[in-house]
């Protein structure tokens, strides 16, 4: 798949890995706060989504990412693909 990830894609991805419903993610959804995300499992989540979009070593995890929203979360990783 080319770096053009429309935020429903990404979210999909996202429910499917964490075995989410669809009301329980949204673009603000916090990754810490509601969806229990720390440190270590936002190692593992991006690695699921580099795996689900081909995207090895494009991504990097960041502090930004910490206590984010899905929305930022998704714009962090858009912003990377952009500056690759």
């Amino acid at each position: 798949m080319d770096n053009n990830i429309s935020y429903e894609e990404f979210e999909n991805c996202i429910k499917f890995y964490l075995d989410c419903d669809d009301d329980q993610i949204n673009k603000d959804t916090n990754l810490l706060k509601d969806l229990g995300i720390d440190s270590l499992s936002m190692f593992s989540v991006m690695l699921k989504v580099e795996r689900k979009f081909n995207l090895k070593g494009k991504v990097k995890v960041n502090k930004k990412l910490y206590g984010a929203t899905m929305g930022d979360m998704y714009n962090e990783i858009i912003r990377q693909l952009k500056n690759d």
